[in-house]
């Protein structure tokens, strides 16, 4: 059997893990990983994972990799707890890979705080209330980009004029800070792409071995046992 005719049989069946849950909760955060696993294997998994997207992320690219300045960063200003988990996680690790700064500005600190020649990632998991839409919108810096649900079209015009309106899909049943951490991380080697194909395709070779580890850990009784006791 071809390694791609395994990952479609093993993503199709319901993993040991699964299985073997004690409550539907803990079964449908298994679900969650694996159905998370399947969109890892697909051809291109951003596609999947945004509703709405540029056609091409030459402007996204040049933005990160040659108008921010030697001591230029990537903001992210997440807009509520799940996309702040989501940030933080991307921020920590992609940093290092891109070798450029990446910082998570503080709940309700203002992004006047930060240089003028930074480039901000709008992160949500969820739609904004209509209040805080606005109050956002009138204090919006200029290169920004949206990641995150739809918003109305006169905020989502300010985006697209920028560094681009991004919308990630509603209609999945995987986690939605999985979602925004995947999606974020399959953003970083589009854009990396443009400019050093090579090293993105190393970086995107790795990238989606996790769909592989999440198949060994889901599939591993005796590790979910070894858990279990660890827990007792």
């Amino acid at each position: 059997m071809s390694k791609g005719a395994f990952q479609s049989e093993w993503i199709s069946k319901e993993s040991a893990w699964e299985s073997g849950a004690s409550h539907r909760w803990e079964k449908d955060y298994y679900r969650k990983m694996r159905q998370l696993a399947k969109v890892l294997y697909e051809e291109d998994p951003l596609k999947t994972l945004l509703k709405i997207a540029p056609e091409n992320f030459k402007q996204v690219a040049g933005a990160i990799f040659e108008d921010i300045s030697e001591e230029g960063e990537i903001i992210f200003a997440p807009l509520d707890r799940i996309a702040d988990a989501a940030a933080r996680n991307v921020a920590s690790q992609w940093s290092r890979v891109l070798g450029c700064s990446m910082r998570v500005a503080s709940p309700r600190e203002p992004l006047s705080h930060f240089q003028e020649d930074a480039l901000f990632i709008l992160v949500a998991s969820k739609k904004l209330k209509r209040g805080l839409l606005s109050k956002l919108m009138r204090k919006i810096p200029s290169r920004c980009l949206w990641f995150g649900p739809e918003i109305p079209k006169e905020a989502a015009r300010i985006f697209d004029c920028s560094l681009g309106y991004l919308v990630v899909q509603d209609n999945l049943t995987l986690s939605k800070s999985d979602v925004l951490y995947a999606a974020l991380s399959c953003l970083f080697i589009k854009v990396w792409k443009v400019v050093a194909p090579g090293k993105a395709d190393i970086a995107e070779k790795h990238f989606r071995r996790g769909a592989d580890i999440i198949q060994s850990i889901l599939d591993n009784v005796s590790l979910k046992q070894a858990l279990l006791e660890v827990m007792a």
